[in-house]
């Protein structure tokens, strides 16, 4: 079956890092609630799962997580960001480049 009753997927402490990245992203996408604090994910795993929360079909509403962002493209983490509900970023690495977008796009969000 395609569909999943998954609303909550808590991945604290695991290594995801063998998992491929397009296939963890499009799973992850399907879930409501993605909980990823201390979890062994790597940069092209983190922008994929970015990319994904974008799209439409992602019902991705939760995320928190605790990693080294800086590598992610702003636009991609800025639009991922500001399609939840509620972000937990938390010990995040993350530039000035990142927040100025993120913030940015908040801003624009709220005027229209």
């Amino acid at each position: 079956s395609n569909t999943t009753n998954l609303t909550h997927l808590h991945l604290g402490q695991s290594d995801l890092t063998q998992v491929p990245a397009g296939v963890l992203a499009r799973g992850l996408a399907r879930v409501e609630t993605v909980e990823m604090m201390w979890t062994g994910v790597n940069t092209k795993q983190i922008t994929e799962l970015f990319m994904e929360i974008s799209k439409d079909h992602s019902v991705v509403k939760h995320l928190h997580l605790n990693h080294d962002l800086s590598d992610v493209p702003a636009d991609i983490l800025a639009t991922a960001v500001n399609k939840l509900e509620t972000a937990g970023i938390l010990t995040c690495e993350v530039t000035e480049e990142q927040t100025d977008k993120l913030f940015t796009d908040m801003r624009q969000k709220e005027q229209k």
